[in-house]
């Protein structure tokens, strides 16, 4: 990352201090800032890590600062990075403009749109071309907010599962509701004795929402308990499609929208029983044997719930249906490679140790021969990229009796 990175995305140390502006040239690039997870796990949290020398892939470099708990890095796509060291890029690459790794993050000025910003980089992509035609003649620039970079993906997913869980609660709510209504029912000469005593409409209609709201609060607090309980699991499910998992918890926002849910749910399923059971005839009601008031409006309301609760039912059986069948034809697509019995590891090699081409090619011939030699293991093999992995990379070629430019080819899932 460049000395100005973290600055861009508006990073607080919790200890120490971000890259200075220099930080990221040549010879000065040796120092280091870590997420709080790496520096609680690996280095204890001790709060002296400033200024101390670390080793990292054979190399020392210095902290100098440690990131705050919330801010974490996810510019690698298969893992969350550990710590940021300075990009230092030297003054033969800089030159080079045929190089295509880097990513650009930038923060826009206040009143700024996309679509200004668009327009400018275009702009200059269009001046690149001109004076670089045999490296950029293809190469634009394609600005996109960093939220949609990450969340772009699995938004529309996200999507449907809170409009499925919607559907949950409303037929969660609307069982509920009939519930109610047939308790008003037993209750009818009940409501009918307070009234008689002195109780209002209004207060019998109270007590009843005040029970509704405690049936949902209770089921909120289930609901909450069980979350808890299957944190865990969603992280461990979740982590490789879903952006940003491991910061999925409970907190207060959570507590306060599951607060709002069921307070709102409680009011409006528990308001049709409370309106129903309050609406007395003391004469009637009062007699022994007499026949129980609004029987025809309670039996409508119920059958409007029960219609209801079978069509949100239809809708999510449907769906679920759908995505099945979708899950099942992708699945039996053929992806043209075969990963049963597969592993994949990562390596990395220290520069120090292996600076040049051929100790790091030889390092691999005899990881691959000894690999190879192991009972259990059929084949094995070297790869920059994994297929599907969901990166992709850029490089050059020359056609051997060819004069002219080298050309670029792409390597990409």
């Amino acid at each position: 990352m460049s000395a100005a990175g973290l600055q861009i995305l508006r990073a607080r140390p919790l200890l120490g201090r971000t890259f200075a502006p220099d930080e990221d040239q040549p010879g000065k690039d040796k120092v280091v800032v870590l997420t709080h997870g790496f520096w609680k796990r690996r280095l204890g949290g001790k709060t002296n890590i400033v200024g101390r020398a670390i080793r990292l892939s054979e190399q020392s470099y210095t902290v100098i600062g440690v990131l705050p708990p919330r801010f974490l890095l996810w510019f690698l796509p298969w893992d969350r990075a550990k710590f940021v060291i300075p990009t230092a890029v030297a003054l033969d690459q800089a030159n080079e403009r045929s190089l295509h790794w880097l990513e650009v993050i930038g923060g826009l000025k206040p009143g700024i749109t996309i679509e200004q910003a668009q327009a400018e980089m275009n702009a200059v992509a269009a001046r690149l071309r001109r004076l670089y035609p045999a490296y950029k003649k293809d190469w634009g620039v394609t600005i996109v907010p960093m939220r949609e970079q990450f969340t772009g993906d699995v938004r529309p997913t996200l999507r449907v599962l809170l409009g499925a869980v919607g559907f949950v609660l409303l037929i969660a709510c609307a069982n509920v509701a009939n519930l109610l209504l047939a308790k008003a029912s037993d209750r009818q000469k009940e409501m009918a004795v307070r009234a008689a005593l002195g109780a209002s409409r209004w207060r019998v209609i109270r007590q009843l929402l005040v029970e509704s709201v405690q049936l949902s609060i209770i089921g909120a607090l289930l609901g909450l308990l069980l979350a808890y309980w299957s944190i865990g699991a969603l992280r461990h499910l979740t982590a490789v499609n879903l952006p940003r998992s491991q910061e999925i918890s409970l907190d207060l926002r959570v507590l306060g929208f599951a607060l709002f849910v069921s307070l709102l749910a409680g009011l409006a399923f528990g308001l049709a029983p409370a309106l129903q059971a309050s609406r007395l005839n003391l004469n009637d009601m009062l007699k022994d044997g007499a026949r129980s008031a609004g029987a025809g409006f309670r039996s409508r309301v119920r059958s409007g719930l029960i219609v209801a609760e079978v069509a949100l039912s239809l809708v999510l059986l449907i769906g679920a249906g759908l995505l099945l069948n979708s899950f099942v034809r992708l699945s039996l697509v053929p992806s043209g490679i075969n990963p049963r019995n597969a592993l994949t590891m990562q390596i990395s090699l220290a520069d120090t140790k292996y600076p040049d081409v051929e100790r790091r090619t030889a390092f691999f011939e005899q990881a691959l021969a000894r690999i190879s030699s192991l009972p259990a293991v059929e084949a094995a093999g070297v790869s920059q990229i994994l297929p599907l992995a969901g990166w992709s990379r850029t490089t050059s070629f020359t056609v051997i009796g060819r004069a002219g430019q080298p050309e670029t080819g792409y390597t990409a899932d």
